[in-house]
């Protein structure tokens, strides 16, 4: 297997605050941005206690929480007030959406006559350009965007696009703060691990080591999860274990040499948006169908099955029973949504836009079916 590896973030994790603001002091950090995504941080009082720690120390914080997504129109009115505010650094807390909004913010700071659009659709490349330093706080558990480089943001079109190569110089990994979620939003959002960590297990090259560590996130995800709806609570150790899955497992090095499909992220997206679904839901519902129709052709499907504790020939029941057990939506209709046009219909216009050369139209009507 031959994989290249990519720079990764410091991560520190349980810190007292004090730590954390000396690896920040240590990268000459005067005037950050802070782009807050999680109104629940603030409410907690974590955000006045942070705020409070950097002015003690003589660094002057912004703060910009004017936004529910990261798209282009929102990354240019934070770029403008960080260049307003003189701003030598970002800092990101809350889910995906702050932090991939955070780090396009601290390439166009670092490069104010940038236009982003030719960028996202790859007519510019950004390869070898300056950034802002980035320090990513989680305060949820998702796609691990707080460690990657990546950044997933809207065009002016309406379109999901990509930024590459915005790596973070420092992951703060503070169970206290995931502890703001309502339990229901931690296991939602914890649902962005588990789906990722399927993908990789089943569209991974063949190496013992990776596959391994693999098998040890999906089980220790899976029972830390029945766990938290068990005893309706999280405790310090299990969101310090969530924490920890989503930037090590979707951030890290079990990516290195694998092949993604992406393809049930893009019916996901299309789904959400169909039948205004959030993003859990649509997981929940679409990603057992996934693993039946194009899962099972993968080298790795009876070794994943395995892993779950799941049936091969009965995929679609195995992986239901465990969303339901995580009291998720399996079936349309327990989202109070059915089908506004026949699924063939609409399986067909996907093939042949929004999913063309990913699915086919036989295979997406087969996984929409097992959601009726």
């Amino acid at each position: 297997m031959k994989f290249t590896i990519q720079p990764a973030p410091q991560l520190m994790y349980d810190a007292p605050l004090d730590q954390w603001l000396g690896a920040l002091t240590n990268f000459g950090t005067k005037r950050p941005l802070i782009i807050l995504g999680n109104q629940f941080f603030k409410s907690a009082g974590f955000l006045d206690k942070l705020t409070t720690t950097l002015q003690a120390s003589q660094i002057i914080p912004t703060v910009f929480d004017d936004f529910r997504r990261a798209d282009v129109e929102t990354a240019k009115r934070a770029r403008d007030l960080a260049i307003d505010q003189g701003a030598d650094a970002i800092i990101t807390i809350g889910g995906g959406t702050a932090h991939d909004l955070g780090k396009t913010v601290a390439l166009l700071t670092a490069n104010p006559n940038a236009k982003l659009m030719p960028i996202l659709q790859g007519q510019q490349s950004v390869a070898g350009w300056s950034y802002l330093p980035v320090f990513t706080i989680p305060t949820m558990p998702g796609s691990g965007s707080e460690a990657n480089g990546s950044a997933q943001l809207n065009g002016t079109d309406g379109l999901p696009y990509g930024l590459e190569g915005i790596y973070p110089a420092l992951t703060y990994l503070q169970p206290e703060y995931l502890g703001t979620l309502p339990n229901v939003s931690l296991i939602q959002g914890s649902l962005t691990i588990l789906s990722q960590l399927t993908l990789m297990d089943l569209t991974a090259d063949s190496n013992r080591l990776i596959e391994g560590t693999l098998d040890q996130y999906l089980t220790t995800l899976v029972e830390t999860l029945q766990s938290v709806v068990d005893h309706q609570r999280a405790s310090h150790d299990e969101l310090g274990t969530i924490l920890q899955l989503s930037s090590l497992a979707i951030g890290s090095h079990i990516q290195y040499g694998k092949t993604m499909d992406w393809g049930i992220l893009l019916l996901t997206m299309q789904v959400m948006n169909r039948w205004q679904v959030s993003y859990s839901q649509a997981i929940s519902l679409l990603l057992p169908g996934w693993v039946a129709v194009v899962g099972t052709a993968t080298p790795a499907f009876d070794h994943y099955c395995q892993t779950m504790g799941i049936d091969p020939t009965n995929v679609v029941t195995g992986l239901q029973d465990v969303y339901r057990r995580l009291k998720m939506p399996t079936r349309l209709s327990e989202v109070g949504q059915t089908p506004a046009q026949p699924l063939t219909a609409w399986a067909e216009e996907m093939a042949t836009s929004a999913l063309q050369g990913v699915m086919s139209a036989e295979q997406i009507q087969k996984i929409l079916n097992l959601t009726e």
